[in-house]
């Protein structure tokens, strides 16, 4: 899909107004987000998706790149598997419009109230041509290949298992992020009303944990880098030797020690990765 009418400053502005709008219409948001909350298990609120549209803006913005010798085009179609996850949903939608591109979601589950208010927003302001938006519901993961042709490039948010089995099934290029789970390791008893800080945004926001206390640093490490959940590690300890090991051993993008993961915790997906480039030579 390369839309002619695609502007950059274009897109800022209709940016810049999915962000109004929300802030304008705080109550109808917020009760859509309070009917969600009563049914999912994920407790979205307008500030997460506000958080979302400073994060897309503050990202690169490869199409700016793009010049008589260096062409920057919309990979097409993006199709996303995830949790259904209004934060991610958002975030993916601004995403698609900052990058010129349609995006299909797959859900396993009934949609989002909030989803619907910003397909229905976005459209409207994308009306003369633009991101297209779309929800699918399918029953099982496999059902996603039904729409490998209509696809051309596939995200998957979650944990490693629905990747593999996505891999499986589908012929397409695959980004994975494994936003939504975290590993934690704690070795100080003192730092109770920590974990209970962080336990309570793991519940809040549907993330899966996985904590480890009474084991040492070594089986920790292995178990954690042979679950192969990469997205984010966390360290509570005050062995200096145990820190630096975690550090250097675990593998995983986001390594915190000694500090609450949430202050940083957020799905980061490269523009890079849902274009296409052309160096041209004349």
């Amino acid at each position: 899909m390369e839309n002619c009418n695609f502007s950059l400053e274009k897109v800022k502005l209709i940016i810049d107004e999915i962000e109004l709008n929300l802030k304008q219409n705080v109550g109808p948001v917020v009760n859509l987000i309070n009917e969600d909350n009563s049914n999912f298990a994920e407790k979205t609120t307008l500030a997460k998706l506000l958080t979302a549209v400073e994060q897309v803006k503050s990202e690169e913005w490869i199409l700016k790149k793009s010049s008589k010798k260096y062409v920057v085009q919309p990979v097409g179609n993006i199709g996303v598997v995830y949790d259904g996850n209004p934060y991610i949903f958002f975030y993916l939608c601004l995403k698609a419009i900052k990058t010129n591109n349609n995006i299909t979601f797959f859900e396993t589950r009934e949609a989002h109230k909030i989803a619907k208010y910003i397909i229905d927003l976005v459209q409207k302001l994308t009306r003369n041509g633009g991101c297209k938006i779309s929800v699918n519901t399918i029953t099982k993961i496999r059902d996603t290949s039904k729409f490998d042709e209509s696809i051309d490039k596939l995200i998957c948010i979650g944990n490693r298992k629905t990747y593999t089995e996505l891999k499986n099934y589908i012929d397409k290029e695959i980004i994975y992020s494994a936003y939504g789970t975290m590993s934690l390791y704690m070795d100080d008893k003192t730092l109770k009303d920590k974990l209970l800080e962080i336990d309570d945004y793991v519940f809040q926001n549907n993330i899966s944990l996985e904590l480890y206390t009474d084991e040492s640093i070594d089986s920790v490490i292995d178990k954690i880098n042979n679950c192969q959940e990469d997205f984010c590690s966390v360290i509570f300890t005050k062995d200096i030797d145990k820190a630096s090991q975690f550090i250097n051993k675990i593998n995983s993008r986001m390594v915190f020690v000694n500090k609450n993961p949430f202050d940083e915790y957020k799905l980061k997906i490269d523009d890079c990765d849902l274009v296409k480039t052309k160096k041209i030579f004349i």
